[in-house]
């Protein structure tokens, strides 16, 4: 879909969910937004998922070396920069819950630790906005649960959705305090 200053494709390829990705043109630069929602189930499937995506990324850098990227979604996926949070008490919890050792553990077994993998492999190219532009006191808020998604997957409070930028947005689509500067588009093309 092509419309105006912006152009969506959409792939599932490789994906539990998909990646939808827009590009929007900017003035003289195109900034590439990749929205997705990686495997709600598997932290094995979302090491295979963080590398397909980083590779799209790392791709789109090859093509434009002033691609702005803009990786965003449900994750799904713990954080080793929010290493601090992850206490006893959590990996206590997911070790007692199968699916929650499947989604979360490097292996589904009871004495397995924390699997950061996913987003180690995502942090090699791309910076956590809300982790690395936080004030020095200030800890990214957890994202679940939420009113909405209160069970036994979303039992503790954690952080699985994101926004991660490449350097090139990070240094064109953020201000100096590492607030979002305006991305100017006309959505009303799409609808």
């Amino acid at each position: 879909l092509e419309r105006g200053n912006a152009s969506v494709l959409a792939s599932k390829t490789g994906f539990h969910h998909g990646v939808l990705h827009c590009i929007v043109q900017q003035s003289t630069q195109k900034v590439h937004i990749l929205a997705t929602h990686l495997s709600p189930h598997s932290a094995a499937r979302r090491r295979l998922e963080a590398r397909s995506l980083i590779a799209v990324v790392q791709k789109l850098e090859a093509e434009d070396d002033k691609a702005a990227v803009v990786v965003a979604g449900d994750l799904n996926t713990l954080s080793p920069l929010d290493r601090d949070q992850h206490g006893p008490e959590l990996l206590a919890m997911l070790r007692t819950n199968p699916r929650l050792q499947a989604k979360f553990l490097v292996t589904p077994d009871p004495d397995a630790d924390i699997d950061y993998m996913p987003m180690r492999i995502l942090l090699t190219d791309l910076v956590d906005v809300a982790f690395s532009h936080a004030q020095s006191d200030e800890k990214p808020h957890p994202t679940v649960p939420t009113e909405r998604h209160a069970d036994k997957l979303h039992a503790a409070p954690m952080r699985i959705d994101y926004v991660l930028l490449n350097a090139q947005a990070a240094a064109t689509l953020l201000d100096m305090d590492g607030r979002a500067i305006h991305v100017h588009a006309q959505i009303d093309d799409f609808t």
